[in-house]
């Protein structure tokens, strides 16, 4: 084993897991995103050898999630936490606080229809500003970001992922 090669599973620890980049490759669009057949055999694999202690932590809502890992329906934390689904299968989700982010998307729709290969997801919980397809844009993302944040203070939470920008309200 050398210093980048992960350990063997171990059936006492539990495993989190992000989808974009992680399980999937980085797609174009977030809706092109899947799991590819032997990712879905080995994550099996290691929910049987770990008693089920395998989660997956989105900035997706589960439904994406779902779609994605194609009846896995593994214990999940979607749209950053907003949601979450519970090893037994029982979802949680935190209340909407809409306020901030219906005032946020006026703004970030403008931006996206300036440079349309920016793609805008309204999440419900959270929006994600995706400058996947034009990497170059990230600098204008993250500037635009920010200015909400500060804009509407501290209960807004912007935070980055992989060639994306999501922000939500604090519950």
């Amino acid at each position: 084993m050398t210093p980048l090669d992960p350990p063997a599973p171990r059936s006492e620890w539990a495993y989190f897991f992000d989808i974009d980049g992680t399980l999937s490759v980085l797609a174009p669009t977030p809706s092109s995103a899947r799991l590819a057949p032997q990712v879905r055999e080995r994550l099996e694999a290691l929910r049987a050898r770990c008693d089920g202690a395998v989660a997956v932590v989105s900035g997706r809502s589960l439904g994406d999630i779902d779609a994605i890992c194609e009846g896995l329906e593994l214990p999940a934390a979607g749209e950053n936490g907003a949601e979450r689904r519970t090893a037994a299968g029982r979802v949680v989700r935190l209340p909407v606080r809409r306020g901030q982010l219906d005032r946020a998307l006026p703004v970030l729709r403008r931006l996206v229809e300036r440079n349309p290969r920016l793609l805008l997801e309204d999440k419900g919980h959270s929006l994600a500003l995706h400058y996947r397809a034009v990497p170059s844009m990230a600098g204008v993302a993250h500037r635009t970001m920010r200015q909400l944040q500060r804009s509407y203070g501290a209960d807004f939470v912007v935070q980055s992922g992989k060639r994306v920008w999501s922000s939500s309200p604090l519950a």
